[in-house]
């Protein structure tokens, strides 16, 4: 029952035992504790008896190898316009980057292959910068091509990953 103020108004007597909740507040009742490498985590575990890996680098034996970016050179070059090519053969990455005079604007489609060790594993399209379509395809062959013949560009660049 309750009052106009609703308030509760004690009519009985509550019999029984009221639980808060079952437990433990020791760690090491606890069941199912987590695991590492199928090794329950309880005591003292060092990485060692975790399985995990516990010495230096110069321990490893399967470093990552680093790499630097090689020239490979001119894959084009015409009059007013130069292609090079940069690659990675670690990471199986090059960059093609493009050139172009300021004073002769890109007017002509520009198509070449690339090296033999260079087999592009998409086709890929950037706008470079300022007037020029640069497509790297699947077949080997990279397309340069103007976009407007009035007005001048000056260099672009598409990294493409390689097989």
């Amino acid at each position: 029952m309750s009052d106009l103020t609703q308030n509760l108004i004690p009519t009985g007597t509550l019999l029984g035992t009221l639980a808060v909740g079952a437990g433990t507040t020791d760690y090491n009742g606890l069941e199912n504790k987590p695991q590492i490498n199928n090794v329950t985590l309880s005591g003292n575990k060092s990485t060692s008896d975790l399985g995990l890996f516990s010495g230096s680098y110069n321990d490893l034996t399967d470093k990552p190898v680093f790499t630097t970016w090689n020239y490979h050179g001119s894959i084009l070059s015409e009059t007013g316009i130069a292609a090079s090519l940069t690659y990675n053969p670690v990471l199986k990455m090059a960059i093609i980057r493009i050139s172009g005079s300021n004073d002769k604007p890109l007017n002509t489609t520009y198509t070449f292959n690339l090296p033999d060790f260079c087999t592009p594993v998409m086709e890929l399209q950037c706008y470079a910068r300022y007037m020029a379509w640069m497509t790297v395809s699947t077949n080997k062959t990279v397309t340069i091509r103007g976009v407007d013949t009035n007005s001048n560009w000056q260099s672009g660049s598409i990294l493409f990953p390689y097989s």
